[in-house]
Order: structure tokens, then C-alpha cells, then sequence
């Protein structure tokens, strides 16, 4: 038992080290090729401290306990988040005004429409055409 156990050891440290590409994949592995392009165009070398680090554009670098690391992916996250739901608000608020000025308009033309009604008279019908006088019988 003690010799498989070590077979296994060995073979998990080789898996790790010679081949650690098929130990720890990165998220290349999962991606299709469209998604991956995206993806790594989304990406960009940060150097800070002479460190490289390849993130996401607007991902920040922070220092956790004297070591220099991206912010954690919750935190990431929640900026993208904060950041769409003030684009979302600003959209919301340009709509509503947007409503509010075709809404004024909309009452102001209905109202224009009963004012030349009502300047115009009872509503009047078409005049009925008189009779022709029939043949004679």
C-alpha cells in the first residue's frame, strides 16, 4: 500500500509540475474561440511596482498585507455593478424627461385641437345634395 501511495504522490507532484497546464488549467480551457478573443482583448498588462499583472482594464491593483494583488472578484464585481446601475439611472431619469416634454406636447396639441373646434362652430355636417327631379311619370 505504501508503494501506490508514493506512485500517487510522485504522480500528482509530476501532474503539477512537469505538466501544470492539466494540473491547473486557466480559463482559456472553457472558452470558445469568439469568447476567447474577447476575452483576452478585454485584458491588459498593469504593471505596479514592477509587477505585471494581466487584468481587466478598469480592475484595480490593491495592497492586501504588503502584497500587491488585483481586488478580489466580488469587489470587481460589485464596481461593474455600481457603475451599470448609474448608467441605468442616468438613462432612466433622460427617459422620464423625455416622457414628460412629449406628454406636454401631446396636452398641448389635444388642447389646440379643441380650441379650433370650438372656434370653428357646432360641428356642421355636409349639405345634402338636393334631389334631382325624377322622370315624370
Amino acid at each position: 500500500m505504501k508503494c501506490r501511495r508514493g506512485t500517487l504522490v510522485m504522480l500528482a507532484l509530476s501532474l503539477f509540475f512537469v505538466f501544470p497546464r492539466a494540473a491547473c488549467p486557466d480559463d482559456s480551457d472553457y472558452l470558445e474561440e469568439e469568447d476567447l478573443e474577447e476575452y483576452k482583448s478585454a485584458r491588459v498588462t498593469k504593471t505596479v511596482e514592477g509587477l505585471n499583472f494581466n487584468v481587466e482594464a478598469d480592475r484595480p491593483i490593491e495592497k492586501v498585507d504588503g502584497v500587491l494583488r488585483p481586488v478580489a472578484i466580488d469587489t470587481y464585481v460589485a464596481i461593474k455593478f455600481k457603475k451599470l446601475e448609474q448608467q441605468l439611472d442616468r438613462r432612466l431619469a433622460a427617459l422620464e424627461e423625455r416622457l414628460k416634454a412629449l406628454e406636454a406636447a401631446v396636452e398641448g396639441l389635444a388642447q389646440r385641437a379643441e380650441e379650433e373646434a370650438a372656434a370653428s362652430g357646432p360641428a356642421h355636417t355636409p349639405q345634402e345634395a338636393p334631389e334631382a327631379p325624377g322622370p315624370a311619370l
